[in-house]
């Protein structure tokens, strides 16, 4: 029951304010909603500490309040919980390679779409050693996030106007291509 109804605070969330898609604007609402649904989801991972899924689970609340909060200007409390986000990723790296990498592109992310550009770099910074790590255990999909986090970074490199630094995120985000033909989902496309 509690699971289902952390799932309609995040429906709620998402349709009042959601950073990156079609809400509202109520990002206070959104807030609440998504702090209703973090201390489900805290409940929900303390009665059942082994279940990676229910850890996966907290580890998205904290993502999405996280989000909220930078996106309402409130980057301490919002760094927290996307920090919070990463570090209960970090804990499940061993099954889930990808998730602590996904913690720090979505921290990355929030920032650029609060308009943060500075602080962006650090966070985006981190993910392609972690989506590099995670690379054994998916090499084609995590090639490909790799490479897509690498040419967002030197993207947002180019927008600072920190010329001497974007070339070699490019260039190592074209070393796949190199070597053999990749193909983009429109979606990827989007992120560079």
């Amino acid at each position: 029951m509690q699971k289902e109804l952390a799932a309609g605070y995040i429906r709620l969330g998402d349709g009042q304010g959601s950073t990156g898609n079609p809400n509202l604007g109520l990002t206070s609402a959104a807030q609440a909603s998504y702090e209703k649904r973090l201390a489900l989801r805290k409940a929900i991972a303390a009665a059942a500490p082994g279940d990676v899924g229910t850890q996966r689970d907290l580890a998205k609340a904290y993502d999405l309040g996280g989000a909220a909060l930078e996106e309402q200007e409130k980057r301490k409390d919002g760094q927290t919980d996307l920090n919070a986000a990463i570090e209960f990723r970090a804990s499940l790296v061993d099954r889930y390679p990808e998730d602590p990498a996904k913690s720090c592109f979505s921290s990355g992310q929030t920032q650029i779409a609060t308009a943060n550009f500075e602080g962006a770099p650090s966070d985006l910074g981190i993910a392609p050693s972690l989506w590099d790590r995670a690379i054994p255990a998916d090499p084609r999909k995590f090639r490909r996030s790799s490479s897509i986090v690498r040419k967002r970074i030197g993207g947002l490199l180019v927008r600072l106007n920190r010329l001497d630094e974007p070339r070699p995120e490019h260039e190592t985000a074209l070393a796949p291509h190199r070597t053999r033909p990749m193909s983009y989902a429109p979606s990827d496309l989007a992120l560079i």
